[in-house]
Order: structure tokens, then sequence, then C-alpha cells
């Protein structure tokens, strides 16, 4: 029994209760070294044992902190028969990065395939009996490995799996900031005094009152303290108003303990100090290598400074292992690291076909012990790392690389290993890491040519990480000097440039950028189906539509043939300029593809950016389920994979869904998460402010409305932008405007959609027009009349039912009014089934009213779809499609119970028992 630790030991023990029942759990244990994280994690490991749990446990080692997957290798080594039971891709992924095998096929799933194949293999392993994960020091767990057990972790729900986290106060990683957490704090004074007594010692009450009240009651200095000073000492500090010097005393006391050993168990000392935790099969081969025998470290484990913990030893306080440090002169640290590399190698000269891994730790340990500039150990990491890339295991390529570059000869060669773990980084998902690399090789490189390729990488990179600006005006100054030398990649650099300047809202400076790329690969006679979707799309953002579809037709065969899966996301730019063109069975084509690849690759990375795009395109074709299903899975993904610079236009998105379902609190949520950005991108600021005045709409608040679309029709103008799909807000304001009397303004904005109509040919900006000519005809019943028929007739064809219905109900609502009731049933009637398919419940009843205005009795009815969960309709959606569950655990970066668990409950929710029935059910909303 723990002492003074019944709260925390009762919530541990309450998750593997819960667990036993099926439901998964996570804990952060917060605290300062010493305080007793590891013994509560001792305590439910015990408690899981006893009730049958497997366990799983892990430490972060302070020295393979950088090593890609190091800590995550420990997890799954004792679950590598269960590998075949997962996805090929996923089971591949791991593989490669644990250089267990060749990774996928295409090359694209590392990182984010890790992670989905964590969840699996995690699931997997939980099947036959609930499953207990430990994680000691996660603060010093490499980021890949955390990143992939966080994902993992956030995604158990009902497969019984219970994860704890020990981290040290001021250190918790970035994956586990949003965690559930207990603070683990100091014991209170009764549990401290009977430490104190069970350790022997029993000092005056006031000399344990002043050491409760210097030591906050850490159990470890209490007991350091205990062990090491006399009664008497103890007694005369208390009388002084010194406070306690936990560290000073703590590190003389090891010291002391330590100058008492023999010669050999002191240098046995600087071998763990080097690897701790030491797993024993390499500490047995570094103790034979400095030639000293197995037991020398046994003195020190009878003392009590070192102990074993799993299969590893390690000191039993980082204090000890600094202390071990500093007695340590700078020639027997070295010395250490080096017998720690003699070690790792053995006897088979390095070679890469060696376990990546292995010699990145061997790199490592020859860099402390001084090892110089080796040209031919950069070249072996640098085969490793060409292996590592084959297995598609991008981020141990990354780091080997970097290594590479330490042993490399200074300059160029240096910076062109940098470069590459630059770009290693970026695909395997980490901008951080590929930023400062990037950085790091452009301060080394003087080839010019090395000089551009890095200055491009870092710009590219900062616009991923959010610095759109800055990058930008980098990239365009480097493409124009590039240019005059490499046509294309210039062309390229600032066709990237004009695409950030439209996030931006700068769409006049995006224009000319992207005619400067256009103008280089005339020059040069060249084509390009990146810079020609990039210019295709900011012409449609500017109002230039047959500009924009001639560059498409230029485009396609190229787009046949691009790569889907791909960061540049040519198919995803081409389909959002097509949306813009309101050619929406054209953007739904390269849209799904190029989602289905990203799926079936494990490249999670990509999704958000294509799902909440794809969710926009749902909204205006009228399937909102989708919509909804995708825009709630871009935000999971985009915090999930660690791309926070898509999460505010992945929430205004998700606003967007639910202010057309009339759902206020939900839009307000996410539109205020997306305005708060601090980047506040225009493009971002126009589809939340959107969202928030189609919402005042449903609930007839017109002045909110008119506010804040005018605010967003003055912010799109500003930037140049038109009025299209991927920027919509004029057919929404010219409401506004009519609701709020102001008629002057509402035709300025029916000239507008006029206008827009006019020059794209577009069928449902003509149809908005003609919506508003006859709301505004308010003395000319003929001439309203007249328009709205021609309105329906554009929206007949134009595949976007909600802005038809919309018309047809301010039809009905003209045709009432003027006590036509009869024929106003008809289009109303029209209207309320539309919006009832739909789900967009505030519209349904503003037709309703209206109805029972002309008469008629009419009882609310509730879709299908409506009474599941956005995590139910998601797999709902996918398993109608066809997927079996397994296929859409894949897909959805879910394990196959949880699938299995929502399944269940999408069946007894819709009253269904076969797939084949939900389908019909879902395709009949």
């Amino acid at each position: 029994m723990l002492l003074g630790r019944g709260d925390v030991t009762a919530r541990t023990h309450r998750l593997l209760d819960l667990a036993t029942g099926g439901t998964s759990g996570s804990l952060v244990l917060l605290g300062d070294a010493g305080i007793g994280k590891s013994s509560l994690l001792d305590d439910a490991a015990a408690e899981g044992a006893r009730r049958g749990f497997r366990v799983l446990a892990v430490g972060g080692v302070e020295a393979e902190s950088d090593v890609p997957w190091a800590a995550l290798a420990d997890v799954v080594r004792p679950l590598l028969p269960l590998l075949g039971r997962l996805p090929a891709p996923q089971a591949e992924a791991l593989r490669a990065a644990l250089a267990l095998g060749p990774g996928p096929s295409a090359g694209r799933g590392d990182r984010f395939g890790v992670l989905a194949g964590t969840l699996g293999v995690i699931a997997a392993a939980a099947e036959t009996a609930p499953l207990l994960l430990l994680v000691d020091d996660a603060q010093w767990v490499d980021g890949f490995s955390l990143d992939a057990l966080a994902f993992a972790t956030r995604r158990l729900d009902v497969e019984g799996v219970v994860t704890l986290w020990a981290v040290r106060t001021d250190e918790v990683p970035l994956a586990l900031r949003d965690a559930a957490t207990v603070v683990v704090g100091g014991l209170p004074a009764d549990a401290a005094r009977e430490l104190l007594h069970r350790a022997g010692a029993d000092p005056t009450p006031p000399a344990v009152d002043r050491l409760l009240e210097g030591t906050d009651g850490n159990p470890l200095a209490l007991l350091e303290i205990a062990r090491t000073q006399t009664a008497r000492e103890l007694e005369e500090w208390a009388d002084t108003e010194e406070p306690v010097p936990v560290g000073e005393l703590v590190a003389r006391a090891f010291g002391r303990q330590l100058t008492a050993l023999p010669p050999a168990t002191r240098a046995a000392l600087r071998l763990l100090a080097v690897l701790d935790p030491a797993p024993p099969d390499l500490l047995r081969a570094s103790l034979e290598e400095a030639g000293l025998a197995e037991d020398a470290l046994d003195p020190a484990e009878e003392a009590g400074l070192v102990l074993t913990r799993g299969p590893h030893l390690r000191f039993r306080h980082p204090l000890l292992r600094a202390a071990v440090h500093a007695r340590a002169t700078s020639a027997q640290r070295r010395a250490a690291h080096g017998v720690v590399a003699r070690a790792l190698r053995g006897p088979v000269p390095l070679g890469p076909e060696q376990d990546p891994h292995r010699l990145d730790r061997v790199a490592g340990h020859l860099a402390a012990a001084g090892h110089g500039r080796d040209p031919e150990l950069a070249a072996v990491l640098r085969g490793a790392a060409r292996a590592a890339l084959h297995r598609a295991a991008h981020a141990s390529a990354s780091r080997l690389l970097e290594r590479a570059a330490e042993f490399a000869p200074p300059g160029d060669e240096e910076a062109r290993d940098l470069l590459a773990a630059a770009d290693a980084a970026q695909v395997a998902g980490a901008p951080e890491r590929a930023a400062r690399l990037s950085r790091q090789a452009l301060r080394r490189s003087t080839d010019e040519g090395l000089a551009v390729a890095g200055l491009y990488h870092q710009c590219r990179v900062e616009m991923w990480r959010g610095q759109a600006r800055t990058g930008r005006d980098t990239l365009a100054d480097l493409g124009t000097r590039v240019a005059r030398e490499d046509p294309l990649l210039g062309a390229k650099m600032l066709a990237n440039a004009g695409l950030s300047s439209g996030n931006l809202g700068e769409l006049a400076r995006a224009v000319d950028l992207t005619a400067a790329a256009e103008e280089h690969l005339r020059a040069a006679d060249r084509d390009d189906v990146q810079v020609l979707a990039v210019r295709a799309l900011v012409l449609v953002a500017a109002g230039r539509p047959e500009e924009a579809a001639a560059r498409l037709r230029t485009a396609q065969p190229g787009l046949a043939g691009a790569d889907p899966v791909e960061v540049d996301h040519v198919h995803l730019v081409a389909a959002l300029a097509h949306l813009g063109l309101e050619e929406f069975g054209t953007a739904r084509a390269l849209l799904d593809p190029s989602i289905g690849a990203a799926r079936a690759e494990g490249a999670a990375g990509l999704l958000p950016f294509r799902l909440s795009r794809s969710a926009q395109l749902a909204l205006w074709t009228g399937d909102w389920d989708r919509a909804l299903a995708e825009a709630s899975e871009a935000v999971r993904l985009a915090e999930d994979t660690g791309w926070l610079t898509e999460l505010p236009h992945s929430w205004a998105t998700l606003a967007r869904v639910h202010a057309l379902r009339g759902e206020a609190t939900e839009t307000r949520h996410f539109a205020g998460l997306a305005l708060g950005d601090p980047a506040g991108l225009l493009t971002v600021r126009a589809l939340a402010g959107s969202a928030l005045g189609v919402l005042a709409l449903a609930e007839h608040d017109d002045e909110t409305a008119l506010a804040v679309l005018g605010e967003v029709a003055r912010g799109a103008r500003a930037g140049g932008f038109g009025e299209t799909p991927l920027l919509p807000w004029a057919g929404d304001l010219l409401e506004a405007q009519v609701r709020a009397g102001r008629h002057d303004e509402a035709r300025d904005t029916v000239e507008l959609l006029r206008t827009e109509a006019g020059a794209s040919r577009r069928p449902l900006a003509a149809a908005l027009a003609a919506r508003g000519r006859a709301l505004l005809a308010t003395d000319d019943p003929v001439l309203a009349e007249a328009e709205f028929v021609r309105a329906n007739e554009w929206h007949a064809q134009s595949p976007v039912p909600f802005e038809a219905a919309r018309t047809r109900l301010d039809h009905g609502e003209f045709l009432r009014r003027r006590g036509r009731r009869a024929e106003a049933r008809p289009p109303l009637q029209s209207a309320l089934a539309t919006f009832e398919q739909l789900g967009a419940r505030a519209w349904a009843e503003r037709a309703r009213q209206e109805l029972r205005a002309t008469g008629i009795r009419l009882a609310r009815t509730e879709r299908a779809a409506a009474a599941l969960t956005t995590q139910e309709l998601q797999v709902a959606m996918v398993v109608a499609g066809g997927a079996s569950n397994a296929e859409v655990a894949t897909r959805m970066f879910l394990s196959v119970k949880t699938v299995e668990y929502h399944l269940g409950n999408v069946f007894r929710k819709l009253g269904v028992n076969r797939r084949t029935q939900l389908a019909r059910v879902l395709a009949d909303r």
C-alpha cells in the first residue's frame, strides 16, 4: 500500500475497473522528479496483473529522446506476432519504422501508417484480455513514438485499454497537453512521518516539520535525507533558518557513497550513466568491452544506488546519475561513450544493412566520444538512410542523415546531408524538425544551387507551419531570381507563393505571381500541371472564369497522370478551381480518388486538407451527412497528426456545416475557434463569418446577419475575391439586406451576382440574382413571379438543393402573402421536403410555419440519420459504401472493435439489422 496516495490509486484503479468492462481510458501522472510517479505505475502494474491484465511498460531514455521510434519498438516487440492481423499498409509501416522489413510499396505510409498500426496492434493485443500500458518518463520518449502512442490512446474507446503516463512537471510533451491529468504532489504530513519512520529515521518534531516544509513532502528527498543525515545533523539544521538544501545534501551524500565503491564499480557506473536505463545485453557487452567483470555493478546495487526496473538496470534517482557524470573527468566521459559505441557496433563492421536505430546510437556515442569528421562513417549512415527511405521509414532516414552531417566534411557535403534530412522530415510529417534542418543547411552551404534548394524547402515549411506571409515573401523573391536560370523551378516557386497569397487574402498579389509563373513556363516552352492548377484557382477566385477554364483544360492530361498522394495537393487545387466554376461533378471526380489514395496509403497528414474541402463540396451538392462526417474527421485528424495550421480551415468548415443544420451552439463554438486563430487568414475568417451569418438568418436575427455578412463582403471585396462557391456570401447577404429593408444595398448585391453569372455562365449565381430581383420587386407582382420562375429554371441546371429550396420557400411566401394559398402549397411542400432531407432544421420549421398559414397542419419529422452521433454517422456512411469492418477501421484510423461498437449503435438507432438495410436507409434520407 502506497503511503498517502489513496486519491491517485483510487483513480488509476477506477480506470482498471472500467477497462475490465471494455472501456478504455488514459491518465497523465504529473509531478516533480522523485515525487513517486514510478511507484504509482508499479502499483498499477501489480494491480493490473492481479486482475489479469496484459501489462506493457516502456520508459523514456534521455539519451535516446531523438532516436525515432526507439520507445515504440519496446512496446511493439512483445506484440510482433499480432502484426499479421493488421491491414497490410499498417503492418508494413510498423515493420519499416522498427527496421523489421520493407516499407509500404508506395512509400507514403511512414509516420501516419505507423500511428494507425500502433492503434491496431494495441487493440489486437487487448482482444483476449484487457491491457495496461505504462509509459514512464514520457518527457524523454522520442517524439515519433510519443505521437504514435498518444494517437492510439485518443482513439481507443471500447477495447479495454488503460494507458498511464508519468511526466515531469513543466516538461509535458505537446501530444499530452490536452490529456486527462492528475498532479502528484508531496506526501501529506502523516504519510511523510510514517515514511521517515519506516526508513529508520525518527527526527524530532521540529526537524520533521522543517523537512516537510523544505521538501514539499517529496518522498525521495525525504528518504535520501533520512538515509544520509544523522539525527544530530538534522536537529542542528532544524535550529537554523536555512532552507533544506535537498539537491546539495543528496548530491553530497551520493558523492560519499560513490567514493566508497571499488574503482571497477565506479567505472561501471560511468557506463550506466551513459546508458541509463541499460538494456541487459548492451550493458554486458559494454562491461566486456571495458574489461570489467559482469558483476562489477553488484556493490552499487547492494548499496541501493541502482535498481532493476523491468529488464533494465538504472539509477535510483536522476541526481545520482548526475553525480556520477559530475565526478567523472571529461576524458572519462568520452571514454565511456567510446566503449558503448564499440559495444553497439559488435564484431561486425558498420554497414547500411545494420539496424538503422543501432547505427544512429553508434553515431551518437561516437560524436559524444569526440570522434571527429569521418567521411567513411558518414557514407555508411547515408547508405542506412537510403535503406530506410526504401522502407518508407522517413523519420529514421531523417535522423540518420542528420547524423551523417555530423561526420561529413564541413561545408557543402554537410549541407547536402542536412537538406536531405529536412526533406525526409517533411515527408515524415515533422515540419518543425524540417525547418530547423533546412536552416542549418543554409548556414553550412557555400554552393548556390544548394542554397536555393535549402531556401525553397525552408519557405515551403514555413508556409505549412503558419508563417505564410514570411515564407511567401521570401519564396516570391527567390522564384523571380531562380527563374532566370531555371524557368520551370522558378515557376513552381512563384505558383506556391501565389497560392499562399490567395490564402492570405491578397488576391491581386496571387494573380501577379501566378501570371509571372506562367510567363516563365511560356518562355521555356513548358507546361506544368501544378502551375496551371494554381493559376486556374487564382483566376476563378478573382472572377476570371473563362481564363481559369482554359488552364484547367490544358492541365487535364497532366492531372490524369499525376500522383494522387503528394504534398502539393495538385488534384485538390484543381478540384477547388472546378468547384469555383460550379463544376461540382468534376470537382468530386478529382477529390474522391485523392482521398481514397491517401486513406489506402495511410497518409493521414494529407487528409485534413482534402476532407475539409470535400465537406464544402458536399454542402453544395446536398450530401450534408457526408459534409458533417468529413469536416469532423478533418478536425480530428488535424489535431491527431499535428498539422495545426490546417485546423482553422477545418473549424470554419465545420462551423458552416452546423450553421446550415441550424445548430447554434456548435456553430458559434467552431466559428469562434476559427476566428480566434492568430494567423487570421482571410479565407478562414470569411468562411467562419459566413457560417455565423447563415445561422443568424436561420434564427431570424436579420441585423446580426447583415452586420456579419457585410463584414465578410467587405473583406472579400478588399481582397479582390469574387462571389463563388469557394467563398460564398452574396446570396446570404442579399437576403439579410432585403429583410432589413436595405433595398438600395440589395440592388447592388443583385448587380454583383448578375455580373458574376454573366461572366461565368454559372447557373447558381444566375439563380441567386433572379431570386434577389424577385424579392426586391415588392411593387410589381408580375415581375416578381417572372423572376421566381427564372430562378427555378436556373436552379434546375445546378445541383444545389439547399439554395433551390430557399428559392421555393421565398416563392411560396410571396404567393401566400398575396392570398394565393393553394398556389403557395406546392413550392412550400417541395422546400420542406428538401430541408427535412438535408437536415436543415430551422429552415424546415420556417417552411412548416408558412404551410400552416396556408391551412395545412404538419407533424414534425426527424431524419433517420439525425439520431446518430458524428462518429456513428461516419462509420455508417463508410459501411453503407460496402466496406467491411476491417476496411472501415483502416480508412478511419480506428480499431475494429470500436467500429463494431459504433455499428451496433447505428443498427439499434435506425432499426436495421443488415448492412444492405443500412445502405437503403441512408440512401433514402
